[in-house]
């Protein structure tokens, strides 16, 4: 394995399993020997600071850029540029190309696809447009991904090879609580701003199981991933007894997670389900959405539920199964959920990555 330079483009504000990844992957680079940082926008990068404020590594690297032509400038000590987010994908792929053509250093050129973002947009939309391009556009791009359902669906529509990394899970921050609580609390994310997390169908969810169990099942439903303004601003309205924690950070995630007996992603598909596995690395059974990279973590009734999102029934039934349970078989649920998070660490992802970065 070749020790080398590497920079992700990053053109987030964070507050997202991708951006999480790309923060967490970049610190076990760094661990493993590499030299890793990451280039934030100038739109973005308050944002980005503001998230990751506890990561003092991480902020005092970065690259800020204003635009392409500007982080062209800045790339020329790297040895290899990372692209993160498919609608920026192609003007990575071209800073990187243009500085090559004009320097006897080349840069390799690479693109960690975390989801797969045609699906994201209304087809023949100029973002549908540049996402597919972002595959179409890699035949010279080390294109890489955390599942098996990423690498398949980019390869049969786009015959694209794309390497297969590890997952990483930072466990300093996702660990389990030593005392669990009798009560059984339900939580959820609430994203208005991503469509395909199904913003409006988790809080009908939510609003169903506060109503159908505050009186007759000890059980404390909350909420979290959104101001309560912007739920307002969206016409999200959810039931008084329902706790609302708002825009978390990392470790306040963490924390809500710990606190939880059940996590529910009700998302449309999940390419991986970031929280879902943190909440099980939290000691939390989680829901996720049978489309997508979720099955290659949860096995439905053994460590967590997989159901059909497109359906009420689906998510209630996986719900009343779980508080039907014995309090032994919640433990082994428990169990299960923990011992599969513990095979996912940033050292485990980043000697991945680095092997798939420095071949």
């Amino acid at each position: 394995m070749l020790m080398a330079s590497i920079l992700f483009v990053l053109p987030v504000g964070g507050y997202s399993g991708g951006a999480n990844s790309v923060v967490q992957e970049t610190k076990g680079l760094n661990r493993v020997g590499q030299r890793a940082s990451i280039a934030v926008d100038e739109k973005n990068i308050d944002s980005f600071k503001r998230c990751y404020s506890t990561e003092f590594d991480i902020i005092s690297n970065l690259v800020c850029f204003k635009d392409y032509n500007d982080l062209l400038n800045k790339i020329r000590n790297y040895d290899v540029v990372v692209a993160t987010v498919g609608t920026q994908a192609t003007n990575v792929f071209s800073m990187v190309r243009n500085h090559n053509s004009n320097n006897h250093k080349k840069i390799t050129l690479a693109y960690y696809i975390q989801d797969y973002e045609p699906l994201f947009f209304e087809k023949d939309t100029p973002e549908w447009q540049k996402t597919r391009a972002s595959y179409d556009e890699a035949s010279d791009v080390i294109c890489f991904a955390k599942t098996d359902w990423i690498c398949n669906i980019v390869q049969k529509n786009h015959n694209v090879s794309v390497k297969r990394v590890l997952p990483s899970i930072d466990h300093d921050c996702y660990i389990p609580s030593a005392e669990q609580s009798s009560k059984i609390t339900i939580s959820a994310m609430i994203r208005p701003g991503t469509p395909r997390r199904a913003p409006h169908r988790t809080a009908r969810i939510l609003n169903i199981l506060s109503s159908k169990y505050k009186k007759s099942h000890n059980v404390n439903v909350v909420s979290f991933g959104c101001q309560k303004e912007t739920l307002q601003e969206n016409g999200i309205i959810l039931d008084p007894a329902i706790s609302h924690q708002g825009q978390l950070t990392r470790e306040q995630v963490a924390q809500v997670l710990r606190e939880s007996s059940l996590f529910l992603d009700l998302s449309d598909f999940q390419a991986f389900g970031r929280t879902g596995i943190e909440s099980m690395a939290c000691g939390a059974v989680p829901v996720m959405p049978v489309f997508g990279g979720a099955q290659e973590f949860v096995v439905d009734k053994q460590n967590g539920y997989l159901v059909d999102p497109r359906f009420d029934s689906s998510i209630i039934n996986a719900i009343d199964d779980y508080l039907a349970l014995t309090e032994k078989r919640k433990r082994v649920m428990r169990n299960d959920a923990l011992n599969k998070a513990a095979e996912f660490s940033i050292h485990r992802a980043a000697l991945s990555m680095s092997c798939v970065l420095t071949q």
